[in-house]
């Protein structure tokens, strides 16, 4: 774990390298990755005390890893902040920013796996791979476990075995007193229900222990679509996601419309992925009875599927080059995002249900679970974290509200 007072003196690393303070960064004034930050003495003070107990885990404004951590680390260059500690959801300006970077150790059991929330998923499934085994996590090869876990989590078989949450034996959690409990169904239970969805709302986890299961191989497709069978696309899509079979075949996909703005092209294509060895996978005959512009079935295991996938950063980067156009381009997404829904409304086919992972910063997710469920959360929430520590302290991500 790591603790980055960035926009303050120093980063405090529980996992990095002996380093200590400079004089240069002591000042009103700093010198970050997005420009000069005025320090606050609050923050001076908070960052001085992380620096006296774990001084030589501390890194400072242009010491080695400092960059690494802020900038080169974060998918969306918006996220670019300047914190003045490093604890934090994403990132924060002047504050205190956390980096789980270095719990990145598991252990491998029968039938669960103990990680730290350091690693990615693809990390996961390199460990369990000599096992033949395989966890229910992220689709993307640097997806985090810790976010994916905490708010629900999309896999390629959520249709048997579930979200990347249910799949949580138990959570290790550092509360907002500093102490550590372990949350699981037979110790504080409460907790355990909570955080399946409770996002960062009630602690720091420092360890899953997740299910594992017998998955040795897949089969995986990509086919690629033109225009002219756009239709056919939606109807095979649509019919995937309408399937409830009592005894399901493991199997998800992403599927995706992209526009060339240079080409003026429009494509659709297919990632498919079928527990099993089923070669083409049967469970994508409705995509494959479509004429393609490029299919490839594949046997393979979910460790080397998983290492071939472009990351986040490089599927979605931002795609405006000027910070000032920001708003401007968030009030775009957000005004065709409540358009289209509301015409969905009128139609009856609209769902309230925001997953949290596709949100949009203006959105709630919380809005479309169960009130009593809501309520519950906010409940077990007042009884670990009384002080509001992870509500008014800790600002980054979906927070429940009052």
């Amino acid at each position: 774990m790591k603790l980055f007072c960035l926009a303050g003196p120093f980063i405090w690393s529980l996992a990095s390298a002996s380093l200590s303070p400079s004089p240069s960064t002591t000042g009103s004034s700093i010198s970050t990755p997005s420009g000069n930050v005025q320090i606050t003495k609050n923050e001076q003070c908070a960052c001085r005390k992380l620096t006296q107990s774990f001084g030589r885990s501390v890194i400072l404004p242009g010491q080695k890893n400092y960059t690494q951590q802020i900038v080169d680390d974060y998918w969306d260059i918006r996220a670019v902040l300047s914190p003045a500690c490093y604890p934090g959801s994403n990132n924060i300006d002047d504050g205190v920013l956390v980096a789980l970077s270095g719990l990145d150790s598991y252990q491998v059991h029968n039938d669960t796996i103990d990680v730290g929330p350091g690693l990615t998923w693809y990390d996961v499934y390199k460990a369990l791979a000599p096992y033949r085994r395989a966890a229910i996590g992220g689709r993307l090869k640097t997806i985090g476990v810790p976010g994916l876990a905490l708010i629900g989590g999309f896999h390629y078989f959520n249709n048997k075995y579930g979200y990347a949450m249910d799949n949580v034996v138990s959570y290790d959690v550092v509360l907002g007193n500093g102490t550590q409990v372990v949350a699981s169904n037979v110790s504080h239970p409460d907790l355990f229900w909570a955080l399946k969805g409770g996002a960062n709302n009630y602690g720091i986890v420092t360890k899953f222990t997740l299910n594992t299961f017998d998955l040795p191989q897949i089969t995986t497709s990509i086919q690629v679509f033109n225009e002219t069978y756009f239709p056919s696309f939606f109807e095979a899509m649509c019919h995937s996601a309408s399937v409830d079979e009592k005894d399901p075949i493991a199997a998800g996909m992403i599927a995706t419309v992209a526009y060339n703005a240079t080409t003026k092209v429009a494509s659709a294509s297919l990632l498919g992925v079928q527990e099993g060895v089923s070669n083409p996978p049967s469970q994508f005959a409705n995509f494959t009875k479509i004429p393609a512009t490029r299919r490839i079935n594949n046997v393979t295991t979910l460790s080397q599927w998983a290492e071939t996938l472009d990351s986040p950063k490089q599927m979605f980067r931002t795609g405006w080059a000027n910070a000032q156009d920001d708003l401007r381009v968030e009030a775009w997404a957000r005004q065709l995002t409540e358009h289209l829904h509301s015409i969905n409304r009128e139609k009856g086919l609209a769902s309230e249900f925001i997953y949290m992972g596709d949100d949009g910063e203006w959105q709630d997710p919380y809005a479309g679970f169960p009130y009593e469920n809501v309520q519950r959360m906010r409940d077990i929430r007042a009884a670990y974290d009384p002080k509001g520590i992870f509500s008014t302290l800790n600002w980054g991500g979906f927070k429940l509200g009052l």
